[in-house]
């Protein structure tokens, strides 16, 4: 649809409605076939260009078009279960960051008593 909206394709179309709109009662036969022949010209023009003169190419346009959505499907799916493995991961690692987080404040309260105010910890650790 995009690509019959900017090659002209759906303004063809368009052009063509208002002309058979416009056509007034007291116009000759003769000028609203011309207008109309244009316009139909323009609009087959425009289909053509799009592929839509050949129900082989609609098919493999159709085929095409189904294989890009399988591929989108099957992402949003990979997506989907990296984001999972996230949120998992993500909470195993919150587990142990509040056991860390633990027994630091276990050595810090544990250091202000006289008995441990001279405890080491390596800077490795």
């Amino acid at each position: 649809m995009v690509d019959a909206g900017d090659n002209g394709t759906l303004a063809g179309i368009a052009q063509l409605a208002r002309q058979l709109k416009a056509t007034e009662g007291n116009q000759t036969l003769g000028a609203t076939t011309d207008n109309l022949r244009g316009a139909f010209d323009t609009a087959t023009k425009a289909l053509n260009s799009a592929g839509l003169d050949n129900p082989s190419s609609m098919r493999q346009q159709m085929a095409t078009l189904q294989q890009h959505a399988d591929t989108l499907a099957e992402a949003s799916r990979q997506v989907a279960d990296g984001v999972g493995l996230l949120v998992n991961e993500t909470k195993k690692m919150g587990g142990g960051l509040g056991d860390a987080s633990a027994f630091l404040l276990a050595m810090k309260n544990e250091a202000r008593t006289p008995s441990m105010s001279g405890f080491y910890v390596p800077p490795q650790f």
